[in-house]
């Protein structure tokens, strides 16, 4: 591969793995977030002082309550917010140890091996990718952090 075109790819992919990084470690945060305030929600609707409190309120409003706090329940055990979070941490570990690899490359690219480092580095990227496609392809949050990795 031509020198040339070997530091623009690197270059492409450093910026691209970091911008993944960035994104998965959004993630971690939005995931536990979430299911962080819908346990809340879930513990706030099913007590009984919460439904007590609201004595001005229809009586088909505290009845909704219970009904409520099962729907979030069974809404947060089919949907293992916990679980995300983990694997879109462990993306985000696994992009960050591609981006500095990429960068190692990028820092050392007259060295012979480099294409090759390059080649095993990016091949070694495609598992990443096959794990990450059971996330959400937010385009708007990508170009943010891309415009971030720039």
């Amino acid at each position: 591969m031509e020198s040339e075109l070997l530091r623009t790819i690197v270059w492409e992919e450093m910026l691209a793995a970091d911008m993944r990084s960035n994104y998965f470690g959004e993630l971690v945060l939005y995931y536990a977030r979430l299911e962080k305030w819908l346990r809340i929600a879930t513990l706030a609707f099913s007590s009984g002082a919460f439904v007590s409190v609201m004595t001005a309120v229809p009586m088909w409003i505290r009845l909704a309550c219970p009904l409520v706090a099962t729907v979030v329940s069974f809404w947060l055990l089919f949907n293992q917010y916990g679980a995300l979070s983990r694997d879109a941490s462990d993306l985000h570990a696994g992009w960050q140890a591609v981006h500095r690899e990429y960068e190692k490359v990028w820092n050392d690219l007259e060295n012979p091996d480099a294409e090759s480092r390059y080649h095993r580095i990016y091949e070694g990227a495609d598992s990443l990718s096959k794990v990450g496609v059971r996330f959400p392809n937010n385009e708007v949050r990508l170009g943010y952090w891309q415009d971030r990795a720039s």
